[in-house]
């Protein structure tokens, strides 16, 4: 029974320094130390440094910071950000290469025209 409930001297708070850490771990059981685990993910309240659990500052909260500033909206951003660079590439790339088809075309149109010149111009003296 005390493997699963023993509790430590030491409450839990996320301000806890490391060395409280490891000795409230070392006195608890398997039921607060899984409490800890879930309170360092879940916790809505921020410590010391400005943070909230780890959860939450990837994902977000609604009606916080948190909801706005975070680390699936950052990636959403930078994703965002290459499909816009790379749709700007496609872009460019299509234009060069109308510009090169375009250039193509007026230089088959050319070549035709003499061509037809040509023929005219060895069909006309036979006559």
């Amino acid at each position: 029974m005390r493997l699963f409930t023993n509790r430590s001297e030491i409450s839990y708070s996320p301000d806890n320094t490391g060395e409280q850490r490891t000795q409230r771990y070392e006195e608890s059981g398997l039921i607060h130390r899984l409490s800890d685990i879930l309170q360092d993910n879940i916790r809505t309240r921020r410590d010391k440094d400005g943070r909230k659990g780890v959860l939450l500052e990837k994902a977000g909260i609604v009606g916080d910071a948190s909801e706005f500033s975070n680390l699936m909206d950052e990636k959403l951003k930078d994703m965002n950000k290459r499909i816009d660079e790379a749709i700007d590439k496609m872009i460019r790339a299509e234009e060069r290469y109308w510009a090169q088809f375009t250039a193509l075309e007026t230089a088959i149109q050319r070549m035709s025209a003499q061509s037809m010149w040509l023929a005219q111009q060895f069909g006309g003296g036979m006559y």
